[in-house]
């Protein structure tokens, strides 16, 4: 057993999160400040917890800020220290290679990320304003999508930015989906827009069918790291796209996050965590069918 009187000094070190759960595979149990906590996929770990594996299961976590993976299997116990699990038994380590400056924020956003609609799932337009309210887009090109209205119907889609409103581009279409022209100067990267859409009238009017919606580009910084991430995307390993989902939902870049979740769902149809987090991301995408799958599914995983 480790010593109490050592994790009483970790947590005191480090109250923050120091590791982020990637995988759970059976029953493992965390004790912190005199708790048990039950742990599931994307939970936090801090200093101090003491980790107990029974045999069959293993356990899969991200530490910040370094940024390895490591992996243990039960039976076995551990202590969770700086950048590291401390234990007698056998650790497998690997590096991802995540940049430094996605990995110091990583663990410390995966907790607070919100969840908003209006994604594209499975590759499949769904009726919703895109990009919608807080959303953060990858390129500075971004593609306007909006509920269709009855009948034939013309639109006019402003793009705004500051406080003033102060116009960006316009464009009129009788469809009810436009892309930022790549012939136009790109977006700003981190800048703050706002884009709206009418309906045309065939007097010339106009009336308001959907309101401001507010969203961001990505910023240079991280943009620069997305060829990295992109290497996440692609690899065949799991974990990779586990971290690459949890960086995309940290910088709320929601498509990217949802379609990462999906492919980790297939492969790992047992984890109620990821059927939680689709089932909130399919219900403000307002695919009700699809929500109520997933929970129907987080709740015969909790029985």
């Amino acid at each position: 057993m480790i010593p109490w009187i050592l994790v009483s000094a970790l947590l005191a070190a480090d109250p923050a999160p120091s590791a982020m759960v990637l995988e759970v595979q059976g029953e493992i149990v965390a004790q912190r400040a005199g708790k048990e906590l039950l742990l599931d996929d994307g939970d936090l770990l801090h200093l101090g917890d003491q980790i107990t594996l029974p045999a069959g299961a293993a356990l899969k976590a991200y530490f910040r800020p370094s940024g390895p993976v490591v992996s243990l299997k039960g039976p076995a116990q551990a202590l969770v220290t700086a950048g590291k699990l401390e234990t007698a038994a056998q650790v497998a380590v690997r590096d991802p290679k995540l940049p430094t400056r996605v990995a110091d924020g990583l663990v410390a956003q995966s907790g607070n990320s919100s969840l908003v609609g209006g994604l594209t799932l499975r590759g499949v337009p769904h009726p919703q304003v895109h990009p919608v309210v807080g959303m953060v887009v990858l390129q500075p090109t971004p593609t306007f999508r909006w509920p269709a209205a009855a009948g034939k119907a013309r639109y006019r889609l402003e793009l705004l930015t500051g406080a003033e409103g102060n116009p960006v581009w316009r464009e009129e279409t009788a469809s009810n989906t436009l892309t930022y022209p790549k012939q136009r100067k790109p977006l700003t990267r981190g800048m703050g827009y706002r884009w709206r859409v009418f309906t045309l009238n065939a007097d010339g009017s106009m009336k308001p069918h959907v309101e401001e919606v507010p969203f961001k580009v990505l910023n240079t910084d991280l943009a620069e790291t997305l060829p990295e991430i992109q290497k996440l995307v692609a690899s065949s390993d799991p974990t990779d796209w586990r971290l690459a989902a949890e960086v995309y939902r940290s910088w709320a870049v929601h498509d990217e996050a949802v379609a990462l979740y999906e492919k980790l769902a297939e492969k790992q149809p047992k984890s109620a965590h990821l059927w939680k987090l689709l089932a909130s991301y399919y219900t403000q995408a307002g695919d009700r069918d699809q929500a109520q799958t997933a929970r129907q599914k987080v709740q015969a995983l909790q029985k």
